[in-house]
C-alpha cells in the first residue's frame, strides 16, 4: 500500500557582482554572468547529472512504482537552458517516460506572491508557461516553499487554477487558515504538509549512513508512516540534490530503493495526489510537537541587514505596483529571489550550516552590501532628461569583475 510521496527541489540563483556598497556602479551591471555560469555548470556536473542518472536507474529498476515530483523554479530553468542544456534534456526524458511530474510555483522563487494575490497569479502563470514550453507538461499541483505566508494565502491559491497545495506549516497555522468562507469554493480541495524533519533526515542519510544499515536508518520513516497513517497520508518528503555536501548519489539511490520496497513497493505520484479531493492536513488536530515537524527553520528577517534589504525591496515593489515607471521584468524577477535574503542569515557564520548551504558571498554582510547596491540602483536618474529610467537589458549582466 502506498504511503510515501517523494519530491525534489531545484533552485539555482543568479549571482550578483561583488562590489562594495559605497562604490558607484556607472554601467549598472549588477549580475555577474561569469560567476553565474560557473556555478550552474559546476552544480550540473557535480550534482544534477549524477542525481538524474540515479533517478533514471531507479526508474529502470522499479518501473512505474518509482515516481517523483519536481519543484524547479523559473530562474533555474532559464539558467540551465543557457548554461547546462544537457540537464534540461535529462529531465525531459524522465518526464516523457512518466517518472517525473511537475509542481507549479512562483517563477522567481520569491516570497512576494505569498502576500500579494496579483503577483501570485502573475508568477504562477509565468512558471506554468515555462514548464509547458520547455518540458511540454502541465504542472499538476502548487507547492509553497516560502518560510512565511499571509493568512489570506490559501484563500487566493484557487486563483492560480490549482486545487492541490503542498506546503510547510510555516507560521500562518498558528492563527489558522480560513479555508471556507460562507460555503464558497475559495480554497484548495487538498492541502498536504511537507514533513521537514524527516526530509532533513532523509537528506542526511543520503549523504552518509554513518555505519547504520539501510533498515535501521529508515526506521523513523517507517515508524511515522505506521503511527500517523490516520492523520497524515502520505508522508511527503522533499529532497534537495544541490546541497554542497552531496557529491555521491549512489547512497541516495540505495536508500531510496530500500524505502520504496519497505513502503509498499510504490511511491505516490503527483497525479495520484492532485486528484484527491477534500483532504485537509491542516484540519487535523496535531500536537505542538508534531506540528513543529512540518515547520521550516526560520531564517527570515532575523537580523538588521535582512530587514533593511526587505524594506528596500518593498520600496521598489510599491513603485512597480503604482505603474508610474516602466521596468524590466527579468531584473525584477531576479531581485525577488528569496535566496538573496537567505544569504544574509547569521547562520552562515556557523561552519556546519555553511558547509551544507551554498552562498556566493564570503559573509552575510557581503551578501547584504551587494544586494543593496543592486536594489538601491534599480531605478537610476537620467541626467539629461531628469527622469527615472530602468537599466537596459544589455547592462543587466557583467562578464568581468
Amino acid at each position: 500500500m502506498k504511503s510515501v510521496f517523494l519530491s525534489i527541489k531545484i533552485h539555482l540563483p543568479v549571482i550578483y557582482q561583488k562590489q562594495h556598497f559605497s562604490e558607484i556602479n556607472p554601467d549598472y551591471k549588477f549580475f555577474h554572468v561569469g560567476l553565474t555560469q560557473k556555478h550552474v555548470r559546476d552544480v550540473a556536473k557535480n550534482n544534477l547529472i549524477p542525481f538524474l542518472t540515479a533517478v533514471s536507474n531507479l526508474s529502470k529498476k522499479h518501473g512505474s512504482g518509482f515516481r517523483i515530483g519536481m519543484s524547479i523554479s523559473g530562474i533555474s530553468v532559464k539558467m540551465l537552458e543557457e548554461y547546462a542544456p544537457d540537464v534540461i534534456g535529462q529531465i525531459k526524458q524522465l518526464s516523457d517516460i512518466g517518472c517525473i511530474d511537475f509542481f507549479s510555483e512562483p517563477w522567481s522563487h520569491s516570497i512576494l506572491p505569498y502576500f500579494d494575490r496579483k503577483e501570485l497569479v502573475l508568477q504562477t502563470n509565468s512558471h506554468r508557461k515555462t514548464i509547458q514550453s520547455v518540458f511540454n507538461k502541465e504542472p499538476l499541483a502548487f507547492v509553497a516553499h516560502s518560510p512565511v505566508q499571509s493568512n489570506s494565502f490559501m484563500k487566493f491559491v484557487s486563483d492560480t487554477g490549482y486545487q492541490s497545495v503542498f506546503t510547510y506549516s510555516s507560521h500562518s497555522t498558528e492563527k489558522g487558515w480560513n479555508l471556507r468562507v460562507n460555503g464558497n469554493n475559495i480554497h484548495p480541495k487538498a492541502v498536504f504538509y511537507i514533513h521537514h524533519v524527516l526530509s532533513e533526515k532523509f537528506q542526511k542519510i543520503s549523504v552518509s549512513l554513518d555505519g547504520e544499515s539501510e533498515a535501521k536508518a529508515l526506521t523513523p520513516f517507517l515508524r511515522f508512516s505506521r503511527k500517523h497513517a490516520s492523520l497524515v497520508k502520505p508522508l511527503v518528503l522533499f529532497f534537495d540534490p544541490l546541497k554542497k555536501n552531496l557529491t555521491n548519489f549512489k547512497n541516495w539511490e540505495l536508500v531510496t530503493s530500500a524505502l520504496l520496497k519497505k513502503t509498499g513497493g510504490s511511491f505516490y505520484s503527483l497525479s495520484d495526489l492532485a486528484d484527491i479531493s477534500n483532504y485537509f492536513a491542516v484540519e487535523h488536530k496535531f500536537s505542538n510537537e508534531m506540528l513543529s515537524q512540518f515547520r521550516l527553520p526560520n531564517y527570515w528577517m532575523k537580523n538588521t541587514m535582512q530587514k533593511e534589504a526587505f524594506r528596500q525591496f518593498q520600496v521598489i515593489f510599491e513603485l512597480i505596483r503604482k505603474g508610474e515607471h516602466p521596468y524590466l521584468t527579468e531584473a525584477w524577477n531576479f531581485l525577488q529571489d528569496i535566496n538573496n535574503f537567505f544569504y544574509m542569515s547569521d547562520s552562515f557564520f556557523i561552519d556546519v550550516f555553511a558547509h551544507e548551504h551554498f552562498s556566493p558571498f564570503r559573509s552575510p554582510h557581503e551578501a547584504f552590501t551587494n544586494y543593496m547596491n543592486a536594489a538601491s540602483r534599480f531605478w537610476h536618474m537620467d541626467r539629461n532628461n531628469r527622469k527615472q529610467q530602468l537599466m537596459s537589458t544589455r547592462f543587466l549582466f557583467a562578464s568581468s569583475n
